[in-house]
C-alpha cells in the first residue's frame, strides 16, 4: 500500500446505542499491522467488555497474521487507544478508561478522535451493561471512512 494511498480515518458504528466513533489509524507507529487491519475492512463484529481489568471492550475477529508490532501496556495507553490482536487472542480492543491491570499490551492501531471521546464513553457503558444485565449483544461495524466523507 503506497503511502499516498493510506487511508488515515476509521470509522466504528455502533447502530442498538446509536454512536458512531471515528478513529486514526496509528501509520507512524504500527504501519504493517495498518496494512493488515485495513485489508481486512469492513467487517461487523460484537463487542464484549472486561470484568477485571477496567474499563475496555474487546471484539473478535478474523485479522490474523504475524507482523512486527510496538505494543504498550494497558494501563500506559491513552484512553481511545484501538488495538489489534492478530496472532494470539485475535481481538480488535477499546480502552475507554482506566485500566488496572499491569498486562503487557497489545498493539496500538489507531485512536478514537478527540471529538468523539464522550460518545466513546457511553459506547463503553452501554457495552458494559450489555455484558452484565441485558446480554443482548452490542454490534459493530468497522470500515475505513473514505477521504471524500472526511472532507
Amino acid at each position: 500500500m503506497a503511502d499516498g494511498s493510506r487511508p488515515t480515518t476509521l470509522e466504528l458504528n455502533f447502530p442498538k446505542i446509536g454512536k458512531t466513533l471515528h478513529a486514526k489509524l496509528l501509520w507512524d507507529m504500527n504501519p504493517q499491522l495498518c496494512e493488515l487491519f485495513v485489508e481486512s475492512l469492513p467487517f461487523t463484529t460484537i463487542y464484549s467488555h472486561t470484568t477485571a481489568s477496567g474499563e475496555g471492550m474487546y471484539a473478535p475477529t478474523r485479522v490474523v497474521g504475524t507482523v512486527p508490532a510496538k505494543h504498550m501496556l494497558l494501563t500506559e495507553m491513552p484512553h481511545g487507544t484501538l488495538t489489534l490482536s492478530t496472532d494470539n487472542y485475535k481481538t480488535l480492543g477499546l480502552f475507554y478508561g482506566r485500566i488496572t491491570e499491569p498486562l503487557p499490551g497489545f498493539p496500538p492501531v489507531a485512536q478514537v478522535v478527540e471529538d468523539d471521546l464522550d460518545d466513546m464513553r457511553v459506547v463503553g457503558r452501554e457495552v458494559w451493561l450489555s455484558n452484565t444485565v441485558s446480554h443482548d449483544p452490542i454490534d459493530v461495524t468497522v470500515r475505513v471512512v473514505d477521504e471524500k466523507e472526511q472532507a
